[in-house]
């Protein structure tokens, strides 16, 4: 993978894959390297959908302090509900 984002490409958008594509080499695929990190981000944007559902049915928050709170209670309650664990105890 290395020598194939080393080559001496022409395309400007293709230099720039390359390049921020061997930034990052060494975590691209931790998934190939630790059991349990799963494969895609499919997870991970479907936890972004939890709080945007929220604030569209709620009318949103009226401030950034009040954004920045619910974000961070949000953060905990689906963390809890990953861990099998129960958000208000």
């Amino acid at each position: 993978m290395a020598g194939i984002l080393s080559r001496p490409w022409k395309d400007e958008d293709v230099v720039r894959i390359a390049g921020t594509m061997r930034k990052g080499l060494e975590t691209i695929f931790t998934f190939v390297k630790l059991p349990g990190v799963p494969w895609s981000s499919n997870g991970a944007e479907r936890e972004l959908k939890v709080p945007v559902g929220i604030r569209k049915t709620q009318g949103g928050r009226k401030t950034e302090r009040g954004t920045w709170v619910m974000d961070r209670i949000l953060t905990v309650w689906r963390t809890c509900r990953k861990r099998g664990l129960r958000f208000w105890d």
